[in-house]
């Protein structure tokens, strides 16, 4: 898509937004052979939500079972599909660590644990907070990670 192309769209009254997400929702429907919703988080939820409103019933599936109990909780009352994993959470968590709070501070810390020369300037932006020149020397911003 073009971004004049977006930029349109996004310039639209929300009915027309409405009316635009469910043609599209439809056509996607009508063309997939065997077609349902993977269900994780409220992204997923609210796209569940949507097409349930808008008379598209998909199976929704899930492997809530590594999820929180309460994201658990939601998922029964939406009637989502359990599947097994093929790892338990203990094996994830012991493979992989301990989830992080957002997926932009995992994408940091993924900078951080695969230093390159070409990473360098973003590298020292996340652990100081300062931009260097490509950032104008800016201080103090949103790229600095956490001290916790």
């Amino acid at each position: 898509m073009e971004s004049w192309e977006f930029r349109q769209r996004q310039s639209l009254p929300y009915e027309a937004k409405l009316i635009h997400a469910e043609k599209t929702a439809q056509e996607f429907y009508n063309r997939v052979e065997n077609c349902h919703i993977s269900v994780g988080g409220l992204d997923s939820i609210t796209l569940l939500l949507f097409l349930q409103a808008v008379g598209i019933n998909v199976p929704a599936i899930s492997v809530s079972v590594l999820e929180d109990k309460s994201i658990q909780s939601i998922h029964k009352k939406l009637g989502v599909q359990r599947l097994s994993p093929c790892k338990s959470k203990v094996e994830v968590i012991q493979e992989f660590g301990f989830p992080v709070i957002s997926k932009q501070i995992a994408g940091k810390i993924e900078f951080l644990q695969n230093p390159s020369e070409d990473n360098q300037t973003v590298r020292h932006a996340i652990i100081t907070g300062d931009t260097g020149k490509q950032g104008g020397y800016r201080k103090g911003t949103r790229m600095k990670l956490p001290d916790k």
